[in-house]
């Protein structure tokens, strides 16, 4: 996946190359850099075997980086009605939410009062 940001940045500007010059400057730059990416990063990471982890370890360690995950995904976050508060410039309720009715075989009706 080389291939775009070289076409992007190997100009004719950049390179005083023009037409068919260009695009085979183009297609060698990829060439040459997926073959250095795939000798350097991926073949590496085919190779690469993880050590045995036991089960016991990874359930705690799994569990506790969710439950940090949910707690800095979600600080200071405020309630829509704080928002909408802020926006509308009161403080406080800002009224009851809409209410939606469902009839069976259509679409859900929002009902604004």
């Amino acid at each position: 996946m080389w291939h775009w940001p070289l076409i992007v940045f190997i100009t004719e500007d950049r390179t005083g190359l023009a037409g068919n010059a260009l695009n085979v400057a183009r297609v060698l730059a990829t060439l040459a850099i997926a073959a250095a990416s795939y000798h350097l990063v991926e073949a590496p990471i085919r190779r690469w075997r993880p050590r045995r982890v036991q089960a016991g370890i990874l359930i705690p360690v799994g569990l506790a980086v969710v439950v940090a995950s949910a707690f800095i995904g979600t600080a200071g976050a405020v309630s829509a009605q704080d928002t909408i508060g802020r926006i509308n410039g009161t403080v406080g309720d800002c009224g009851p939410a809409p209410r939606f009715e469902v009839r069976p075989g259509r679409r859900p009706r929002r009902d604004v009062r």
